[in-house]
């Protein structure tokens, strides 16, 4: 093998590895925004009660 050739494989061995890399990246990202999104929509609810709670019992701060 030329050392033309070897540089080339290094190359191209090293740019797929950073697109595989960079993929994996990717998905991560993705999920732990799906799993923030779920998260976020699930305590609306648990909002909204305290929300109620605070406002029909006339709390002047968080302690009441």
């Amino acid at each position: 093998m030329k050392t033309k050739e070897y540089i080339l494989a290094c190359v191209l061995a090293t740019t797929g590895a950073l697109v595989v890399v960079f993929i994996l990246w990717l998905m991560s990202v993705i999920s732990w925004a799906i799993v923030w999104a779920t998260l976020s929509f699930g305590f609306i609810p648990i909002a909204i009660k305290a929300m109620n709670f605070y406002q029909e019992h006339d709390c002047y701060d968080i302690d009441d």
